[in-house]
């Protein structure tokens, strides 16, 4: 799978039952089954660069495992 498509599905996932903490998202994702994706470390690397470029924000001001991304 591409970035863009990694992303898309991502945002999706996001969308549809955001907000959700990475460890959500990350339940999710295995779901789908979405190949490329090969670890929740590098789910996370995608996370960031979505919310780099504004893709999805941060909701919430937790840190650690309870931030979630909209």
């Amino acid at each position: 799978a591409n970035a863009d498509h990694k992303q898309s599905v991502t945002f999706d996932i996001l969308k549809e039952h955001g907000p959700l903490t990475v460890g959500d998202t990350w339940e999710r994702i295995k779901e789908v089954g979405l190949r490329g994706l090969t670890s929740k470390r590098h789910m996370k690397i995608v996370l960031r660069w979505m919310r780099g470029r504004q893709n999805i924000r941060l909701i919430c001001n937790h840190v650690g495992p309870h931030k979630q991304f909209l």
